[in-house]
């Protein structure tokens, strides 16, 4: 247990509540999954630093801008793991408070003691799940395909080289997606059971 106080707002998950929140997943490219299993390193993009999870379902919005919602890392995590109602998303750790663990960021009205029953059935209750560099480990689980993104096995070359002869790039586009969604495939499975820890971004 941390020995600093938690962050206003803040209370410890507990129960089925805690139990739920121990299976992560995170959104990410093809190429970030890849960098990530590889390195056994994860981190956020934006000044804070914090690594970006959802426990309940996809959250398509985790990921915009230029980065690709393409596949979906599963981690568990034995925590601490806390519900909080402050804004932490997109911000520093506050100073002089526990920084360690998993926060659950919920956009519900504040509840000290939810019921597990509930707090995730309330309308529209939970933000997303946030881990500061060098809060709890990760392990890595599992990964599936983001809905829509499995790449395509090549086709006939011959086929393609009489009616698509033009369309050159999008070949060789699609080649090196494939290879890359093969290059995922075994580096996932050689590190499944692997620990992976949430670190700051690159300067």
């Amino acid at each position: 247990m941390s020995a600093q106080p938690l962050p206003p707002l803040t209370y410890p998950a507990v129960g089925a509540i805690a139990q739920d929140a121990c299976t992560l997943l995170h959104v990410t490219s093809l190429e970030d999954a890849i960098g990530i299993l590889t390195t056994k390193t994860i981190f956020g993009r934006d000044v804070s630093g914090h690594a970006n999870f959802s426990v309940r379902g996809l959250r398509h919005d985790l990921r915009s801008g230029t980065h690709t919602n393409e596949v979906v890392l599963t981690f568990h995590c034995a925590g601490p793991h806390r519900l909080t109602y402050y804004p932490m998303v997109g911000h520093h750790p506050l100073a002089g408070y526990a920084s360690d663990g998993v926060f659950h960021v919920m956009k519900c009205e504040p509840i000290e003691t939810p019921d597990s029953a509930t707090i995730w059935t309330i309308e529209d209750p939970y933000w997303q799940s946030i881990i500061y560099p060098g809060g709890a480990p990760l392990t890595f689980h599992d990964w599936t395909w983001f809905p829509g993104q499995q790449p395509e096995p090549l086709d006939d070359p011959t086929l393609l080289q009489r009616i698509f002869q033009t369309n050159k790039a999008a070949r060789a586009g699609q080649a090196e997606r494939w290879a890359l969604s093969q290059h995922l495939v075994a580096t996932a499975n050689a590190a499944k059971g692997s620990t992976v820890t949430v670190v700051p971004p690159p300067p």
